[in-house]
């Protein structure tokens, strides 16, 4: 008994056969980005900042750009800790700070 070709065949064989996915902007955009890797030493202790009396909670609102721009250069830095990122700006910013005032006040005075 030969068996009949049902008018649904040619569409419940295309359904068995996969066709190939085309990948999208994004998805080849994060492919491409490769993630840094970074190993913690054997027995250095994660430091839990949160509980930590060293550290205090800072919330602020930054334009959503900048956050983006922030995120794109820690990744391009290899920075994975979004607070040491911010904590080294800071600091860098401070430093600046500091010197130009004291640069104004020696001319000030002298």
């Amino acid at each position: 008994m030969s068996q009949r070709k049902s008018v649904f065949s040619d569409i419940l064989r295309k359904n068995k056969e996969p066709e190939p996915k085309a990948a999208s902007a994004k998805e080849i955009e994060e492919s491409e980005i490769e993630q840094p890797v970074r190993k913690p030493a054997a027995n250095q202790k994660k430091l839990n900042k949160a509980t930590s009396k060293d550290y205090v909670k800072l919330t602020a609102y930054i334009p959503r750009v900048l956050h983006t721009d922030l995120k794109r250069a820690m990744l391009d830095d290899g920075e994975l800790d979004q607070s040491k990122y911010i904590e080294l700006l800071i600091r860098t910013s401070l430093e600046s700070h500091s010197a130009t005032v004291s640069k104004h006040s020696r001319r000030a005075t002298g």
